[in-house]
Parts: C-alpha cells; sequence; structure tokens
C-alpha cells in the first residue's frame, strides 16, 4: 500500500457529496482502484472515496471546460471527458 500527499490539493467534485479538496491518494496496487481522500467544502467531513466517484473541476487552463450532461446509455469505454455521474463514454471535445 502507498498512501500519497498531495501537495498542492487538488480541487475536485466527488458525486453525490458535492466539491471539495483532494489531499491524498491511497494505492493498494494494481488490482485496486485508487482511493482519494478528500475534504468536502460544504460539510468539512473527509471521505475515502474510489477513483470512479471523483472528477476534476474544471480549469481552463488545463483544457478541461464545462460542459453540457451526456448520454449515458454507452457501456464502459473510459472515463467521461465531461464528468458526468455514470457516464463512460469518451467524448469529442470542441474548442
Amino acid at each position: 500500500m502507498a498512501l500519497t500527499q498531495l501537495d498542492p490539493m487538488l480541487p475536485v467534485m466527488v458525486n453525490g457529496k458535492g466539491s471539495g479538496y483532494a489531499m491524498g491518494i491511497i494505492d493498494y496496487s494494481q488490482e485496486h482502484s485508487l482511493l482519494f481522500v478528500c475534504i468536502m467544502d460544504e460539510t468539512g467531513e473527509i471521505w475515502t472515496v474510489p477513483n470512479a466517484e471523483v472528477r476534476a473541476k474544471v480549469n481552463y487552463s488545463m483544457g478541461r471546460h464545462k460542459q453540457d450532461a451526456c448520454d449515458q446509455s454507452t457501456p464502459y469505454s473510459g472515463a467521461c471527458s465531461r464528468g458526468t455521474r455514470g457516464c463512460y463514454k469518451k467524448h469529442e471535445v470542441s474548442h
């Protein structure tokens, strides 16, 4: 197991919990999902959240622009570039 402290912390959205900051990552091995240790903005709660439930916030300088919700009927094919909960479709991003 490896525990990595993030410095600086990363602003994230946690599905079902809202916005917060990821302050650490727990990696149990290649057979497990990464776990993000997140502190939530609204409540101050600290959660350990599986990788699939964490999304990076909008960051225009990094090319992550806010997008509309997407069609969630596509089977798993990688992370949703729109950050939509439950969506696993790869999207074309137009600028």
